[in-house]
């Protein structure tokens, strides 16, 4: 009966949470006429690539090939090819016309999958070609949107800070723009990296650090189990200590300790709460507050017994336990 029980369930199953329903044969035979399909253009696009045949024909074939299958590297990197021969016989008008039509090209793919690498990349590439004449506001617009549909593409988040630099605007818009992501889901971890780059940019004032920590401990008090803002908090500390020395560094630390043994008396089961106290404490003085860290890290082992050893070690050699992001004078 088991066995009778899987095969009626077979047809039924589900993969990351899509159902999957039994096709009819001629839905396979459609499929299969569809494969061939592709196959045989896929071989003829390849024919042209060992030949070298970089001109309006291969790109055409080209074209085709990635309408249908996006993720297909090597005909991106052929593409490029054939495009960069057509720019050197090209007028600037005709590179302008050439670089609209990669673009609307991509942003069907796009529709269509939004992070797929190879699709990001060429967009950026035509992003570098002279004359390209692209629209950089409608770009802007476009990441906006993408941004909507998932607040946490990176590879959106990529591309939008290269058209951001070429477009000229100005960090104190780009941290508007990473507050009102943050606002609206302080688990953005996108928006807070983006956040640090901006800041790293700039001379830091003790007012506005003092606004980026006011910032980061709502995060806190609002969802104290998601873990990028207590990733930020590390990244502020090491850009208050490296813009003002150590006396505000420890001031801050204190306060902080402060704060956070406040937030685990309301939070006694979240272990990034636990983890991050431990983790200040180990900053300030990790010899005078070794009882202290002792029982913190033994009540880690109980809410994540999966890391227990990692815990132990920890107690024994009080290594870091929040990671700190790697600091940076300047964005990269």
């Amino acid at each position: 009966s088991t066995q009778s029980t899987w095969e009626k369930n077979k047809a039924t199953r589900s993969m990351h949470g899509v159902s999957r329903a039994k096709r009819t044969d001629k839905q396979c035979e459609e499929e299969q006429k569809k494969i061939a399909h592709y196959r045989g253009l896929v071989e003829a696009m390849m024919a042209m690539r060992s030949a070298n045949q970089l001109d309006k024909e291969s790109l055409a074939l080209n074209t085709k090939v990635l309408s249908i299958g996006a993720e297909f590297y090597t005909a991106w990197n052929f593409r490029r090819k054939i495009l960069l021969n057509l720019f050197r016989q090209a007028q600037p008008h005709e590179i302008a016309c050439l670089c609209e039509a990669e673009v609307l090209l991509g942003e069907a793919a796009l529709a269509r999958n939004s992070k797929v690498y190879c699709v990001w990349s060429h967009r950026l590439w035509c992003l570098q070609q002279p004359h390209n004449g692209i629209d950089l506001d409608r770009e802007l617009q476009l990441c906006s949107q993408f941004l909507r549909a998932d607040e946490r593409n990176f590879h959106c988040w990529s591309y939008r800070r290269r058209v951001v630099e070429l477009i000229g605007l100005s960090v104190e818009s780009q941290l508007a723009f990473t507050k009102q992501k943050i606002d609206a889901n302080f688990s953005n971890y996108s928006a807070w990296h983006y956040r640090s780059i901006l800041l790293a940019q700039g001379v830091a004032t003790r007012e506005s650090l003092a606004k980026e920590f006011d910032l980061v401990q709502q995060a806190f008090f609002t969802d104290p189990n998601d873990q990028s803002a207590w990733l930020y908090h590390r990244w502020l500390l090491q850009k208050l200590r490296h813009a003002f020395g150590d006396g505000e560094y420890q001031t801050q630390l204190q306060a902080d300790i402060v704060l956070i043994r406040e937030l685990a008396q309301v939070e006694p089961n979240c272990k990034w709460v636990m983890l991050s106290l431990c983790e200040l404490l180990r900053l300030q003085d990790a010899s005078r507050h070794a009882a202290e860290l002792e029982c913190l890290l033994a009540r880690c082992r109980e809410l994540d017994p999966l890391r227990t050893e990692f815990y132990t070690d920890a107690c024994h050699r009080r290594i870091e336990l929040v990671p700190a992001p790697a600091y940076q004078q300047t964005a990269p």
